[in-house]
């Protein structure tokens, strides 16, 4: 396939006008753009995140927030909207007309845009520990001290909100702390006397008291068996001692038998031999019997040495027996009132006894809240410690904190915009759709020009065919037509868009406005 350059080369030449047309207005709106942008230049300081100056073996802050997420808060707050308009009202970032509206929105949208905050941690290798953390604060403005006083500003309020979150912080951890202490302190007093009240109220009824109960009971149970012995030992004695004065009594001595006692001895000896005969209904059975309480009366009367007819004559003996039988009745009294006595604690241990097992849980539960708590109380004091300390540090600046490293200082030279970089892109799009312009209007253009195009359309091979040949005034005067385009394009166009910009309106503002219906927006934020 054979291309036909030099009949490209005389279209694009013959549509040429059109081509620099485009070309020279594209490249001159790029150029006056890069003439008309502001100069912005970026001021950056440099922070250092250090850490604790106090090992945290011998003493730890009870501030654990990461350097990174640390630095993300300092951001988040520093990038409020209530801080960035105070700052940039302060500070002057805002040229405002006199009248013209102050647009809180457009001014944080602004300095958000304007700012930078970077934060790179450094490690020795992929899995050592981190080394350090660097924070790089910018900020762009029209003018060079602008951009290094905000910027400056900035590292002051991130150090100051540094600082504070980190006293707040440790100051909120002891406040709390001292209320948990305070807290626990009082319930182990209320705790403490509800077990005081409790061991009052059961008395003896405690696990505590239950071997010397069990004890207890053991000596009163062995006391109360010998008390009972010796009661019973004290009943035989009583029987003992009336047996034998009944023996006394009624059986005298025969070989010193006074005559009414040897009257009596032979007295009874008959009734032995005449219920040996007769029966005890026979009349001489009953007749000896009264013989003989007779001679028992006469010979009692005689031992005392009264009257036969004195009516219940005591012995000697009889007194004495009386006597020992009265002391031992005294003994056994105050044995069986020792004895109630005794059965009467031993029902009451018994009792006691009883209710130990019930008060123990009750005690043990009452006990297990009680040591719960002062283990918690322990570990809040010594957490308390802990946070005083944690306190001090951050009050002393030895813990973590972020130091300056490199202040902001105006730049010698704008960061943007890059003035070469926007002339030859206007310059190279102008090229491009000036192509484009000649290639659209030789699509759109339908009309015969080649001998070819006349074969391929109407099927005739022509015999010879002569070009249009202009004369030299029409040469000229197309030549001359085409410079004063130009000249009109590369002069008149850049200087009226010019006075426009500098006495009519701002055309960085109104494009601004006009782009931010796009969602675009010039380089440099266009707040003035």
């Amino acid at each position: 396939m054979n291309v036909d350059f030099a009949y490209y080369w005389s279209i694009f030449w013959r549509r040429f006008p059109y081509f620099i047309v485009v070309a020279s207005l594209l490249t001159s709106i790029g150029l006056i753009v890069a003439m008309l942008l502001p100069p912005e230049y970026e001021a950056r300081a440099t922070l250092l995140v250090e850490s604790a100056k106090i090992p945290e073996q011998l003493a730890a802050s009870t501030v654990r927030t990461e350097a990174t997420e640390q630095l993300q808060i300092i951001e988040r707050r520093l990038m409020t909207r209530e801080n960035l308009v105070e700052t940039a009202q302060r500070l002057g970032v805002v040229d405002r007309k006199e009248g013209e509206p102050f647009l809180v929105s457009q001014v944080v949208e602004d300095m958000r845009s304007r700012t930078t905050f970077s934060a790179t941690t450094s490690r020795s290798n992929r899995r050592g520990p981190q080394n350090a953390t660097l924070v790089t604060i910018g900020f762009r403005a029209e003018d060079a001290r602008t951009a290094a006083r905000v910027a400056n500003e900035f590292v002051t309020l991130v150090l100051q909100e540094n600082v504070e979150m980190r006293t707040a912080v440790a100051g909120e951890t002891l406040q709390f702390f001292e209320q948990e202490v305070e807290r626990l302190s009082g319930e182990l007093d209320i705790q403490s006397a509800e077990i005081v009240r409790f061991k009052n109220s059961v008395g003896r009824a405690l696990p505590d008291s239950q071997d010397y109960l069990t004890g207890r009971q053991g000596l009163l149970q062995s006391r109360l068996a010998q008390i009972e012995r010796d009661v019973a030992e004290i009943e035989e004695q009583k029987k003992r001692i009336l047996a034998l004065f009944e023996q006394a009594q009624f059986q005298p001595d025969p070989q010193n038998a006074s005559p009414q006692e040897r009257a009596l001895i032979e007295a009874r000896d008959a009734l032995d031999s005449a219920l040996l005969v007769y029966s005890e209904t026979s009349p001489r059975v009953r007749l000896l019997k009264a013989r003989i309480a007779q001679l028992e009366k006469r010979v009692q009367a005689e031992k005392l040495g009264i009257s036969a007819n004195t009516a219940d004559p005591k012995s000697a003996q009889q007194v004495l027996v009386d006597a020992q039988i009265a002391e031992l009745d005294v003994r056994s009294e105050t044995l069986n009132s020792e004895a109630n006595k005794l059965i009467a604690e031993i029902d009451e241990i018994e009792e006691t006894l009883g209710q130990i097992a019930g008060n123990g849980l009750t005690l043990r539960t009452l006990e297990r809240e009680l040591e719960s708590t002062q283990r918690q109380h322990s570990e809040a004091v010594d957490r308390l410690a802990k946070a005083a300390t944690g306190e001090r540090i951050e009050l002393l600046s030895k813990g973590q904190r972020i130091t300056v490293i490199e202040q902001a200082t105006p730049p010698d030279y704008p960061s943007k915009p890059n003035r070469p970089l926007i002339a030859g892109a206007g310059a190279a799009v102008g090229i491009l759709l000036g192509l484009g312009v000649v290639l659209l209007l030789e699509l759109l253009n339908r009309s015969i020009r080649r001998p070819s195009e006349i074969v391929d359309r109407l099927g005739i091979t022509p015999i010879a065919v002569l070009p249009y040949l202009r004369t030299d005034t029409e040469a000229a005067w197309r030549r001359t037509v085409l410079i004063l385009i130009v000249c009109g394009l590369m002069l008149v166009l850049p200087l009226s868009i010019y006075f426009i910009h500098s006495l009519l309106v701002p055309l960085d503002g109104f494009a601004n406005g006009f782009l931010k219906n796009f969602g675009l927006a010039l380089p440099g934020g266009g707040v003035n």
